[in-house]
């Protein structure tokens, strides 16, 4: 197990985001590990560092709250 990195946590949450997505469950079930969403610390550094001025961060965050909604 190794962390997913902000890119890979970007496009999951994009999936967890899509209101036609029917696997929520099981895609943040993945996610409840030491190694997803809560090896990040919030910084915000990979949002200020992306290269396509995308807001890895946020997403991350939102994946931290649906996991705590669940």
């Amino acid at each position: 197990d190794v962390y997913l990195g902000p890119a890979i946590l970007l496009q999951s949450y994009r999936w967890m985001a899509d209101s036609r997505d029917q696997y929520l469950s099981q895609r943040l079930s993945k996610m409840e590990n030491a190694f997803s969403v809560y090896r990040c610390h919030t910084i915000m550094n990979c949002t200020r560092t992306c290269p396509k001025h995308l807001n890895p961060g946020y997403a991350i965050s939102q994946i931290k709250l649906l996991l705590a909604k669940n």
